[in-house]
């Protein structure tokens, strides 16, 4: 569902160096954006918004930009353990994975509109990827806050990915993949993702895991692994 009390939507890491994270995130891609918490870092690759700060402020997760996080909290009634934050601007809740949600007021900050389109190396951003030991309980948190699943079978308890429309999430049953997998991930999936995998390594940007295509054609999975060790997936699609 989307709320039209939502501004907009961030994903939020927390990192040791915003300089060295910064740097890394501009590496592949990424624009430096306003944001609405002062000496928080804030990137874009055109398709969805990143949030870096080294504090424990905000909690590791989804963001959703509001005027008011008490009312926007009522339409999130379904997740029964929503409660004030870590300040009074804001409202969060935690998966079973650890990944939080939370309604962050910014009465002042309009994020500008995403363009839409991919600037940067890697390709439209897909999803935030979870994995988790506790699928089932996973999943429900994620549907009591207006997600619904979009790809994936649930009743096989492997995989599914869900969406509000403003943003989607994929959870995984640990020990689904074979690859490495730090919870919560950065995935993206595009066709040429091997051209572009290739390109990411001739600028210097080191790769941490690489798939080969089961013909031997070359790299077609990667996971590259920020300096707060943050992993961003790169599939075929």
């Amino acid at each position: 569902m989307k709320r039209s009390e939502v501004k907009g939507v961030m994903v939020h890491l927390k990192v040791k160096d915003l300089s060295v994270s910064g740097q890394f995130f501009r590496s592949i891609g990424m624009e430096t954006v306003d944001g609405p918490v002062p000496g928080d870092l804030y990137l874009t690759d055109g398709t969805f918004m990143l949030s870096l700060s080294t504090s424990d402020d905000i909690s590791v997760g989804v963001v959703y930009l509001c005027d008011n996080p008490q009312e926007l909290a009522v339409a999130y009634q379904g997740l029964s353990v929503l409660h004030p934050g870590k300040g009074p601007d804001r409202m969060s809740s935690r998966d079973a994975s650890g990944t939080y949600l939370t309604l962050l007021a910014c009465p002042n900050f309009a994020p500008k509109p995403l363009k839409g389109t991919a600037i940067g190396l890697c390709g439209n951003f897909f999803e935030l990827s979870l994995e988790t030991e506790r699928f089932d309980e996973t999943v429900t948190f994620w549907e009591k806050a207006g997600y619904q699943v979009i790809y994936g079978k649930r009743e096989e308890k492997n995989w599914v990915t869900l969406s509000d429309e403003w943003i989607k999430v994929g959870v995984y049953r640990q020990g689904t993949v074979d690859h490495p997998f730090r919870t919560p991930a950065l995935t993206y999936f595009e066709k040429d993702m091997k051209d572009r995998i290739k390109l990411v390594k001739e600028l210097g940007v080191p790769i941490s895991y690489e798939l080969e295509s089961p013909c031997k054609t070359g790299i077609t999975d990667a996971v590259l692994e920020s300096p707060a060790g943050y992993h961003m997936f790169l599939f075929t699609a």
